[in-house]
């Protein structure tokens, strides 16, 4: 998707193309199944339009605070379904927002599908936007998960199958599920005593277990051995990920459908990696278990001693 998302910078940074008020629109992708426009507002906003044959109805559909969602009759069965940016500080999101719009329904043929699954698609976006900022210690979280991808990568298993297994995002007890095994992926300081456990199921899975512990510490400003998630994403798809369409692609559908994706368009928070601490979590584990939550209990988190598991470490 790298390829339309120059071309849309391209040529939105060439605003020599948009010569008069009557000539602001440049058509784009006459190879695509969807008829799309680029070009620029009456204010002089940029815009991306879709032609769609009916009304979009979008009363039900809120604009947001960043980008505007606004439709045009321009004539009998014909209407200009229109994203508008309005916030100039977010063009990096916009054109990450435009890129996804025209992918997502660059094989559907059907106009009125086409449509549907635009709003639909944008309605996400739009939470994905307005969505309060991760604390610290979420951010340092995510980081975790993707951390892990990097050395399940390295270790040589498919990267389809890595992200297939990675169901941290869809908020379920492990991080990564696969056949006959599971990781859980946690951060914490470099200093840190204990670890946190969320839940009485998240170390009780059937299959082999492995809890891997990520010792990072928060930095005022990037430097070279400085991580971010924008950072490590693009690391994962350059290095891991660029030879392999069907898994970069499974990757970016998981961070935007988990709302992660906003996370990848600026660095938040920066973090030194100190080290990794990976565990296997066997039968003699010290956890809880499903089956030591009764009815009563509304939840339960516990901390385990990092320098007591010693004997579970294998890293």
């Amino acid at each position: 998707m790298n390829r339309i998302l120059d071309e849309l910078r391209t040529k939105w940074d060439s605003k020599a193309q948009f010569k008069s008020e009557t000539n602001r629109y440049l058509a784009i992708y006459n190879s695509h199944a969807q008829e799309w426009y680029l070009g620029w507002s009456v204010d002089k906003r940029k815009e991306l339009i879709l032609v769609t044959r009916d009304t979009s109805k979008l009363s039900d559909v809120a604009s947001s605070r960043f980008i505007t969602i606004s439709e045009r009759k321009i004539e009998q069965q014909k209407y200009l379904l229109c994203f508008t940016l309005i916030d100039e500080s977010v063009y990096e999101v916009y054109l990450k927002l435009c890129e996804d719009l025209i992918e997502q329904v660059k094989e559907e043929t059907n106009t009125s599908r086409a449509q549907k699954i635009v709003l639909e698609r944008f309605n996400l976006w739009k939470k994905m936007l307005e969505r309060k900022p991760l604390s610290v210690d979420e951010y340092k979280g995510v980081l975790g998960e993707l951390l892990l991808i990097r050395d399940l990568l390295q270790e040589g298993i498919p990267a389809v199958e890595v992200i297939n297994a990675w169901t941290g995002p869809e908020f379920t007890e492990q991080d990564f599920v696969f056949p006959s095994s599971w990781y859980e992926a946690k951060a914490v300081t470099s200093g840190a005593m204990v670890v946190t456990i969320n839940s009485a199921g998240q170390l009780d899975h059937p299959g082999d277990g492995w809890l891997c512990v990520y010792h990072l510490d928060k930095q005022q400003n990037e430097g070279v051995e400085e991580l971010s998630i924008k950072k490590l994403v693009e690391l994962l798809r350059k290095e891991f990920l660029s030879k392999d369409a069907e898994a970069q692609l499974l990757f970016d559908e998981k961070l935007y459908q988990f709302e992660y994706a906003p996370l990848t368009l600026e660095d938040n928070f920066w973090f030194t990696f100190s080290h990794k601490s990976l565990f296997k979590v066997t039968e003699d584990f010290p956890k809880l278990t499903h089956s030591m939550k009764r009815s009563e209990m509304q939840s339960i988190k516990y901390n385990l001693i990092l320098s007591a598991l010693e004997p579970w470490r294998v890293q």
